[in-house]
């Protein structure tokens, strides 16, 4: 088919275009090589400053081009769909096809979207999905199982619900650090200089006795941990220094 031959030469010719970048990554100063800057520059391009135009605009290639699904042999469906998902790839869209999905099969799909409108980034890929999850109306019987696989799923999550009916219950103090824990976190070698006193034995100079903190009587010995590390610090010092004094 010389029509097909002259097409798939503009397929190929159109892959050499590179568009220029949109103007917000130069603003940005972001580098699409970083994958989290790549990542939410790409959509903000798709969704904030980016406008739809027309896929045959984008690709350089018109739909009045593409000939009919219906006039191709299963080849010459298949040559075409994998020139033009190749230059559709060329400017970051890529249709989401189930990996054993036929290439010939892929092009009834390719021909109806390209008369679509998209946004164009620049880089990052638009993938574009094909199926709306509803398994009773599955694009590709035979060939995905996605939908099954969610489902499954679903009732997975629905019997571990069922089985933890029984609110979570803890104990608040399990998840406060004892003292021994902030000493290791603080670098502190445990049997250096505490006298060999308990810590809740550690002598409370004068500043700590009119301290706020311990007027409370709710309060409780672990929610007193600042307070202990700073008197296990400075137990030796003759000035004895506070920065979570509270005056009565």
């Amino acid at each position: 088919m010389p029509h097909l031959t002259q097409l798939l030469s503009e397929i190929q010719q159109a892959c050499l275009y590179v568009a220029p970048p949109n103007p917000i990554w130069e603003k940005s100063g972001a580098d699409p090589d970083n994958e989290l800057e790549l990542e939410d520059i790409s959509h903000v391009e798709q969704f904030v400053y980016g406008e739809e135009l027309p896929i045959e605009e984008i690709t350089g290639i018109a739909f009045e081009k593409l000939p009919l699904p219906e006039d191709l042999d299963e080849q010459q469906k298949a040559i075409l769909s994998k020139a033009l998902l190749q230059l559709l790839d060329h400017h970051n869209f890529e249709l989401d096809f189930p990996e054993n999905y036929p290439l010939a099969m892929r092009y009834t799909f390719i021909y109806d979207f390209w008369p679509t409108e998209q946004v164009p980034l620049t880089y990052g890929t638009n993938h574009i999905e094909l199926c709306n999850y509803d398994q009773d109306e599955c694009p590709f019987p035979d060939y995905c199982h996605s939908c099954e696989e969610i489902k499954a799923e679903m009732e997975a999550d629905r019997a571990r619900e069922k089985d933890t009916d029984e609110p979570f219950e803890f104990d608040i103090d399990d998840l406060l650090p004892s003292v021994e824990e902030l000493r290791n976190f603080f670098g502190d070698d445990p049997a250096e200089d505490d006298g060999g006193l308990p810590q809740d034995m550690l002598p409370f100079p004068g500043l700590c006795l009119v301290c706020q903190k311990y007027q409370l009587e709710q309060k409780q010995d672990d929610e007193n941990l600042s307070c202990k590390r700073i008197r296990y610090i400075q137990q030796g010092k003759n000035q004895f220094e506070c920065d979570d004094f509270e005056t009565v």
